[in-house]
């Protein structure tokens, strides 16, 4: 869990998702665009709120791997 803090002074925790296999998603999905990278390149991670659930499948296609972290 790591402490965010708002520019109007709330505080929340939250964890850390990160997508590692980008290239199935479509290229112009809001993530590319506002992080200025294309499909496969590099992980996307994101926060999620403390009540979020996460779906983490079964299984995973070989080479692929599932993060989901708390942060420090």
């Amino acid at each position: 869990m790591i402490p965010l803090v708002g520019v109007d002074g709330s505080k929340s925790k939250a964890m850390a998702a990160c997508h590692s296999d980008t290239s199935a998603w479509h290229p112009q999905h809001v993530a590319f665009q506002v992080l200025k990278i294309k499909p496969g390149t590099v992980p996307v991670c994101h926060f999620l709120h403390n009540n979020a659930m996460v779906w983490i499948p079964k299984y995973i296609k070989e080479g692929s791997t599932v993060s989901v972290m708390g942060v420090v």
